[in-house]
């Protein structure tokens, strides 16, 4: 994993997306890919690219929008715990 990472995701690892944590997030959301991709302001095809490992999310606002995504995923598990 870290071979792959650039610089920049050393140095900010919450910026790293694997297909897993995208996926983690979603599910935890209880979203489908579609509704998703709707949130985040890209194409459904895109989500499933990036939770098949074809593609990594990359723009500014979509790694933003991923990190509030996860936070609000997180929010959901521990209120259900």
């Amino acid at each position: 994993m870290g071979a792959d990472m650039t610089q920049e995701q050393l140095a900010e690892p919450d910026l790293f997306f694997s297909p897993e944590r995208v996926k983690r997030i979603r599910v935890e959301l209880g979203l489908t890919q579609e509704k998703f991709a709707e949130q985040l302001g890209v194409n459904p095809d895109m989500v499933r690219r990036w939770e098949g490992g074809k593609s990594k999310p990359s723009k500014g606002s979509v790694l933003q929008a991923l990190l509030r995504a996860e936070r609000r995923a997180d929010l959901t598990v521990a209120r259900e715990a």
